[in-house]
């Protein structure tokens, strides 16, 4: 449903912060042009995916890394289509 709103409304900029599912299904439908991933300085052995499992491949262009507390950094993506 997300994605139909987006779609019709015409939206030139959405921030999507969702789980796997719907990560997934916006890159799947080849709506998303940018990532912004935090990484944190932990191991874990399990964890929940960013994307579900889905039929798609994109290439990611690093643009910047931002080191922002703790060791955490933010490193933003172009995705290149």
């Amino acid at each position: 449903e997300a994605i139909k709103v987006v779609e019709e409304a015409s939206i030139d900029v959405a921030y999507v912060i969702g789980g796997g599912r719907l990560n997934g299904a916006f890159m799947k439908r080849g709506l998303v042009d940018g990532l912004h991933i935090t990484i944190n300085p932990y191991v874990l052995g399990s964890g929940k995916n960013i994307f579900e499992k889905a039929d798609f491949s994109y290439q990611l262009k690093l643009l910047a890394t931002k080191e922002i507390s703790l060791g955490r950094v933010v490193n933003d993506y172009e995705v290149v289509k």
